[in-house]
């Protein structure tokens, strides 16, 4: 009887330790996003050096943005599908504020990627909000840590009408053209 109550309890704790051997950060698919960013790019890590023209194995770019009274730097990392921006803070902190992946060669739990339909972050859990940002002819769906952005020209001007959108409003094939990560 004390072998069966202690039993259980060391199976539990067992198989939680597994897991957490088994399966830590470094063991994700290495083309896997997370809500703190890439394999090799972490949202508060460290930006590349200005002016490099490869970083970890890839070609990059650099850029400056202007917006709104703020400067901030961008680098465009290349992958054979599209892009990965890495967006630097406003005060030029040097370290990674924003990463927008902008290629299907990465992809979330549920094997949803840029190019995968806006249906099928159904799979993912509740979505926390939409937002129109008809200045970028884009909508932006954000469910749990990551953001979604597609377009939809009929909707963004027909919804700017409405007080808030819901994914029901949502053309269900609409792709999904990035995915950010703040």
């Amino acid at each position: 009887m004390i072998c069966q109550r202690l039993f259980f309890p060391f199976l539990l704790l067992m198989s939680s330790l597994l897991f957490q051997s088994c399966f830590p950060v470094s063991c994700l698919p290495t083309n896997a996003i997370r809500k703190t960013g890439l394999n090799t790019v972490q949202v508060g890590g460290e930006m590349p050096e200005e002016g490099v023209e490869e970083w970890q194995g890839r070609a990059v770019k650099d850029s400056m943005i202007e917006e709104a009274g703020y400067r901030w730097r961008m680098a465009i990392l290349s992958y054979p599908q599209g892009k990965v921006y890495l967006e630097e803070g406003f005060f030029e902190d040097k370290s990674i504020n924003r990463i927008r992946v902008e290629t299907p060669d990465f992809m979330c739990r549920k094997d949803i990627r840029v190019g995968s339909p806006i249906g099928d972050i159904r799979k993912l859990g509740r979505v926390r909000s939409i937002t129109l940002m008809p200045e970028y002819q884009r909508i932006d769906v954000f469910v749990k840590d990551m953001h979604f952005l597609i377009s939809d020209q009929a909707l963004i001007e027909s919804a700017q009408k409405k007080a808030k959108l819901t994914l029901k409003d949502l053309e269900p094939t609409a792709e999904i053209l990035a995915i950010v990560l703040m």
